[in-house]
C-alpha cells in the first residue's frame, strides 16, 4: 500500500500557498485494509476514508469510465490494481493531477509542474469532455489562479455546452461554484471563462451578466471594499448593479436567479428588497419623513432588523462612488433602526382585535415613528 498527497494541497503548495485541506488517495489496497488499520469509511459512491487521528480524506485510486449523461454519470473501478498514474489521469487539469509521496517527491505524468510554471489551465485527457462540471471547475480555477485557459481545453468546454449536459448539474452545485468564484481575487474570470464556451446564458438565465467579464466592473469594486463579507454581501451588491444596469427590464431578474438556485430564504428576501429598493435607501437623506417611514414600512425593517441592517451593511461598500449622500442615508437608516419605536406583537394580541382600536394604535405609532425620523433627520438630512 502507497499513498500519496494529490490535488490541491499539493498545487497550493508549489505556487507558495498555504493548503487549507490536504487530500490523499492510496493505491494497492482494499477497502477491508484500511477498516482494519482503523480508518472510517464516509464515501457513497466511492471509498473515501476518515484518518484516524487527523481526520483527513483518504481516497482508494480509481478509474471512470463514462456511462450516462451528467456529472455523477460513470462507472467507477477502484480495486487494488488501479495505478497512481490511472487514478491521476480521471482528474480535471493537469495542475491538479500533481502527487507528492512520502519521501516528498513529486510524481508528475501530465507536466502539472510546467503549466503551474506558465500559468496555464490545460485538461489531463479528452475524458476531460465527459463532464459537465469542469466547465464551472475551468470557470472557477481561472478566477481563484488567474490563469489562462489552454486553446484546446477551450474546444473541450464549447464541446460539453454544445452537448446539452450542463443541464444536469444540480442548482446548488451551480451555486457552490458560483460563490467560491466571487470570493475570489479576479471573479470576472468565472464569468468570463463561461461566456467565451457559451454557457453563462444557458447556467445563468435570469439576467444578462455579460458585463461581469470585464474587470473593470463596478461591483467588483464594491466587492473589494467588503470586510469580512458574507455570501449576502456579495448577491446584495450584484443585485443592485443588476438592477442599475438593466433600467428598462424588471428588477425581479436577479432574485429569480438567487431562488432558482436555491440560496437560503433570508438571502433570496434580502436580494429581493435590494434590487427594488436601493435608490430609496441611498437617497433616504434626501427625502421627507413620510417617505422614509414608507421605506421602512414597506421593507419591514422594524420586524426584521437584521436583515434590513444587512442591506444597510452591504451597501456601505458603494460609499466612494455615491459619496456624502449615501453615507449620510446609512447612518440615519441605521440610528432609525437602532432606535425603534415598535409595539408591533402588542397589536396581535386578543385585547387589540377589535379593528378600530388597532387603527388607533397604528396611527400613534406612526406618529410616533415619525417623530423619530424627524430627530434623525435633523441629524444626517440633506437639504435638496
Amino acid at each position: 500500500m502507497q499513498i500519496y498527497q494529490v490535488g490541491g494541497a499539493v498545487r497550493d503548495m508549489l505556487l507558495g500557498i498555504e493548503p487549507k485541506d490536504r487530500d490523499w488517495v492510496v493505491v494497492g489496497a482494499e477497502q477491508d485494509e484500511l477498516i482494519t488499520k482503523g480508518y472510517k469509511k464516509v464515501g457513497r459512491s466511492f471509498p473515501v476514508f476518515l484518518h484516524p487521528k487527523t481526520k483527513e480524506e483518504y481516497a482508494l485510486a480509481r478509474s471512470e469510465k463514462k456511462k450516462g449523461s451528467g456529472h455523477q454519470g460513470f462507472d467507477i473501478d477502484f480495486q487494488a490494481k488501479i495505478t497512481l498514474e490511472e487514478d491521476l489521469a480521471r482528474r480535471d487539469f493537469t495542475v491538479n493531477a500533481i502527487a507528492l509521496d512520502e519521501n516528498g517527491k513529486f510524481i508528475d505524468p501530465f507536466d502539472g509542474i510546467g503549466d503551474l510554471k506558465k500559468k496555464v489551465l490545460r485538461h489531463v485527457t479528452d475524458a476531460f469532455a465527459e463532464d459537465p462540471l469542469r466547465v464551472l471547475r475551468a470557470a472557477r480555477f481561472a478566477a481563484k489562479l488567474e490563469f489562462r485557459i489552454a486553446t484546446d481545453t477551450k474546444k473541450l468546454l464549447s464541446k460539453i455546452v454544445d452537448s446539452g449536459e450542463l443541464c444536469t448539474l444540480s442548482e446548488e452545485r451551480i451555486q457552490r461554484e458560483l460563490m467560491l468564484s466571487l470570493k475570489t481575487q479576479a471573479p470576472n474570470n468565472f464569468f468570463k471563462t463561461l461566456h467565451d464556451c457559451n454557457a453563462l446564458s444557458k447556467l445563468l438565465p435570469e439576467c444578462n451578466l455579460s458585463q461581469l467579464t470585464d474587470p473593470k466592473c463596478k461591483v467588483y469594486k464594491y466587492f473589494k471594499k467588503l470586510n469580512n463579507a458574507l455570501e449576502n454581501d456579495y448577491l446584495i451588491l450584484m443585485a443592485i448593479y443588476v438592477s442599475k444596469e438593466n433600467k428598462n427590464k424588471s428588477t425581479s431578474s436577479f432574485p429569480k436567479l438567487v431562488s432558482r438556485l436555491k440560496f437560503s430564504k433570508v438571502i433570496q428576501e434580502q436580494v429581493s428588497i435590494a434590487s427594488e429598493n436601493w435608490k430609496e435607501i441611498a437617497n433616504v437623506s434626501k427625502a421627507s419623513s413620510d417617505s422614509i417611514l414608507d421605506l421602512l414600512k414597506k421593507t419591514d425593517a422594524y420586524r426584521r432588523i437584521k436583515r434590513f441592517k444587512q442591506i444597510l451593511t452591504s451597501m456601505e461598500a458603494m460609499t466612494s462612488e455615491y459619496g456624502v449622500v449615501l453615507t449620510k442615508s446609512l447612518a440615519l437608516l441605521n440610528h432609525i433602526i437602532d432606535n425603534p419605536v415598535s409595539i408591533e406583537d402588542t397589536l396581535k394580541t386578543k385585547e387589540y382585535g377589535n379593528d378600530k382600536i388597532a387603527d388607533e394604535i397604528k396611527k400613534a405609532l406612526d406618529k410616533k415613528r415619525k417623530e423619530q425620523i424627524n430627530e434623525a433627520r435633523a441629524l444626517y438630512v440633506i437639504s435638496k
